[in-house]
């Protein structure tokens, strides 16, 4: 489920002709890692000392699927990776490990960008009834104290094939934590007909509802309310601007 690998040091971006790997400074852990030039250390530390920067996203590397001839995978992953450096905490959706290995190059790349930590979906068993994995990752520069993922109930049309649910993760701030929930919830589906279509809506308001209760659960008896934050983010496939809940009779 979580883990950290190992690789050789890039150059992710360049002062005074040095390679710095990117720290928090926030990171106890992360500051004794690495040696730095005094310049380079205060330079961070005033820019970044009291800012944390969360990245949610949905990454859109699905496996086995794509809309053109390649989706350009490889291609935007590469870009992607270039830009870490620029976060502290990301979360991604459709980041599928299953019958590729973009995860793995996406952890590689990350770790050596100071991303010590993680947690993600792992690949459904071999006699599941599931094709691909939940596609869901957080990386996270500060340590990863607690983690679990919960399935969901079902899912229906494409997405009963993904092994869909939400990821939590604890995440140790100096003195605080931060309670990071990620999920992808089901899509609707508007050329399969007004009966997927109904059931698609349906399913999602199912999922909310496991969420909302799988929140409850777990912070109960980790969240403390003085000084940790929660954070539930991801793609819901709701248009927050224009959507209204009207229960469907």
């Amino acid at each position: 489920m979580n883990g950290s690998s190992s690789s050789e040091n890039v150059n992710l971006f360049n002062s005074a002709n040095k390679k710095v790997t990117y720290y928090h400074p926030l990171c106890e852990l992360n500051l004794t890692q690495f040696q730095m030039s005094e310049s380079n250390h205060d330079i961070l530390l005033k820019r970044r000392e009291q800012e944390i920067r969360i990245l949610t996203y949905n990454i859109f590397l699905r496996s086995l699927v794509k809309n053109n001839e390649s989706d350009l995978k490889e291609e935007r992953l590469e870009d992607f990776c270039r830009v870490l450096h620029n976060y502290d905490i990301i979360c991604l959706q459709e980041m599928f490990g299953t019958f590729n290995s973009r995860k793995q190059s996406l952890i590689r790349a990350a770790t050596i960008a100071g991303f010590f930590f993680f947690v993600d979906t792992a690949s459904p068993d071999f006699l599941s009834k599931y094709l691909a994995d939940g596609g869901l990752i957080i990386l996270s520069r500060f340590p990863i104290v607690a983690n679990s993922y919960h399935k969901f109930r079902y899912g229906v049309v494409a997405d009963s094939l993904a092994e869909k649910g939400l990821i939590y993760a604890k995440i140790a701030i100096k003195d605080s934590y931060l309670h990071i929930f990620t999920t992808h919830l089901q899509a609707s589906y508007f050329d399969s007909g007004e009966t997927n279509f109904i059931a698609s809506f349906r399913t999602r308001m199912d999922q909310l509802s496991h969420i909302n209760y799988l929140m409850s659960e777990i912070l109960t008896k980790e969240y403390d309310k003085r000084t940790d934050k929660i954070l539930l983010v991801g793609d819901l496939n709701v248009d927050a601007l224009g959507y209204a809940y009207k229960p469907l009779v």
